[in-house]
């Protein structure tokens, strides 16, 4: 009795880490993880691959390479649920073989027990945190610009099916479709098509036709991995058409064009999607959003927008300082030469109701004197009351646009000509003018916050420049949009790698709580709050994107309460 009493008030000593359990536990769960993640990637790889195959768009080895690329990209989806279905069965096993109930018996605690577990998810939050801001952005970068690749595939499978064909921004329908040899120079296109009984239409960056194009024949030369003027990536398509009928916009509408070549950039579309980029790179972006292809454009829109401003300007300063303004026009072909022609007035005023600049005469004086020389040729004098100068962008697309200046005679008189002495005619439009310091190609060389820059004292003034206004609010809008995207991608993806480890205690603590359930019941009651958790994640990314950080109460709340089950299970299993 009195031995008996003396064991049992002997303080512990200390208590042994039990590294045996711990590492059969840590193999059992590897081994699970590992087989149930194998089966769900391949499942879900090859649903997506599936697709692209039956569409046409791959071809049968093209195929395995995009479903072992689309391996790596669903880790991010199949590891969550595989390491927490894993945690489910090993430790549902370990209730049932009474192990868990050895271990109590052995003074072992519920935490000690858990302990393998919280090491997987942890070690599995980290790897998936790797993953999903380093790797896997590349692999979907290489998935995406494989399958935008396959222009010619996609081309003559559609035609050979009867349907029409969306790539990018090219919408493309023919009757018959026949694949011809290419050469192997440097110059020579990758894929050349013959096609029969052509419509194509190619949209700008608002989804409006920039190209309308009918013909009997064409044949079609592809280039991929091309870049354009502007740094976008994508391929180039050029159309050779026979007995054709083509629409271009010419900023004004569609107007028919005298061409036997149309040439199309067909833009990838992963240029303007922040997921394609790793966790630095979406850093970057917020100092340099130029990167993204519709900040370039709404940077180029207003960059044309002050080019016209400063040409204003250049040109109401030189009719203040000297009485004339100089602009200057190259035409090429067979005869090349260049026209001047010399503006007499007072100044220039701006007409809202034509959206043009109304030429003032000059003081004193009721008509405006204009000089026009062609070359070499005599100078072509004519006086006139009613003139105007106007802008002409050339296309609706800003990536095709080409600002030149139009200027207007109305009712005009030729006062020295060689041909026409005193002639007086009804009109006049002189287009392709550019000043004498085009200050275009600088701005369009600017960043969109140098440009906004440029463009906030005019906004700010009193009054503000009304013109400027739509296009700088746009691009700030814009920007401020992307910030918020970025934030919200950054956020998704710690959450997705957070929610790993909530998964795998998840799991581990129902097979502890509901150890007389059926194995696929306690699965399920873990399954269901990690779907959940998934979805809230997906659903708050868009939230947070659309209207900034009230969107991470949804973004994180999923994970948070997965965290809140899982603790009100492990409570429930320590009152047990």
């Amino acid at each position: 009795m009195t031995s008996s009493a003396t064991l049992q008030s002997k303080p512990r000593s200390g208590w042994r880490i039990p590294w045996t359990l711990w590492r059969q536990l840590f193999i059992e769960l590897g081994r699970a993880t590992l087989i149930t993640s194998l089966v769900l990637v391949a499942i879900v790889a090859f649903a997506i691959t599936a697709k692209f195959f039956a569409d046409g768009k791959l071809g049968p080895v093209d195929t395995v390479k995009f479903m072992l690329l689309a391996s790596v990209p669903m880790l991010q989806y199949a590891l969550p649920f595989a390491a927490g279905f894993a945690a489910t069965m090993v430790y549902y096993r370990m209730s049932q073989d009474n192990e868990v109930l050895a271990c109590y018996a052995g003074g072992m605690s519920r935490r000690m027990i858990l302990v393998p577990a919280l090491v997987t998810g942890a070690a599995l939050m980290i790897v998936l945190t790797v993953l999903i801001q380093s790797i896997i952005p590349r692999f979907l970068l290489t998935m995406e610009r494989m399958a935008q690749s396959q222009v010619a595939s996609v081309i003559q499978n559609a035609v050979e099916q009867g349907e029409g064909i969306e790539f990018g921004k090219l919408r493309l329908y023919a009757d018959q479709v026949r694949r011809l040899p290419t050469g192997s120079g440097e110059d020579d296109p990758d894929v050349r098509l013959q096609l029969f009984g052509v419509v194509a239409l190619v949209l700008n960056s608002e989804g409006n036709v920039r190209t309308d194009v009918s013909a009997r024949a064409a044949v079609v030369e592809i280039d991929t991995d091309q870049e354009d003027s502007s740094g976008r990536q994508g391929s180039v398509v050029a159309f050779s058409l026979d007995d054709a009928m083509v629409y271009r916009d010419n900023f004004f509408g569609l107007k028919p064009a005298q061409l036997d070549r149309v040439v199309e950039f067909i833009p990838v579309a992963s240029t303007d999607d922040p997921k394609f980029l790793t966790y630095t790179e979406l850093n970057h972006l917020r100092d340099q959003p130029d990167k993204m292809n519709f900040i370039r454009q709404r940077s180029r829109d207003l960059a044309y927008h002050l080019g016209w401003r400063e040409v204003e300007m250049q040109i109401a300063d030189d009719l203040k300082k000297t009485g004339q303004a100089v602009l200057k026009a190259s035409s090429e072909g067979f005869r090349s030469q260049t026209t001047t022609v010399t503006i007499h007035a007072q100044r220039i005023q701006w007409d809202q109701e034509h959206m043009r600049y109304r030429i003032i005469p000059p003081r004193g004086e009721s008509e405006i004197g204009i000089e026009r020389v062609d070359g070499d040729e005599s100078p072509i004098k004519m006086l006139t009351k009613n003139a105007w100068l106007e802008a002409d962008f050339g296309n609706a697309d800003v990536n095709q646009r080409n600002m030149t200046l139009k200027l207007g005679l109305d009712d005009y008189q030729v006062t020295e000509d060689a041909g026409l002495p005193g002639a007086r005619m009804l009109q006049l439009v002189i287009d392709g003018l550019r000043p004498k310091e085009d200050p275009v190609p600088g701005l369009l060389d600017s960043t969109a916050f140098e440009l906004i820059a440029k463009a906030d004292p005019r906004i700010n003034a009193d009054p503000p420049d009304s013109f400027l206004i739509p296009p700088t609010k746009e691009l700030k809008r814009r920007i401020t949009d992307l910030n918020r995207e970025i934030f919200s991608k950054q956020h998704e993806r710690i959450a997705y790698a957070a929610a790993c480890l909530v998964m795998v205690l998840a799991g581990a603590a129902l097979a502890l709580r509901l150890k007389e359930k059926l194995p696929l019941v306690v699965y399920l009651w873990s399954f269901f709050p990690a779907v959940i958790a998934v979805v809230t994640i997906s659903a708050g990314q868009q939230m947070t994107h659309q209207t900034g950080t009230a969107g991470l109460l949804l973004l994180w709340g999923g994970v948070a309460g997965l965290l809140a089950y899982t603790i009100g299970s492990l409570l429930t299993v320590r009152a047990q």
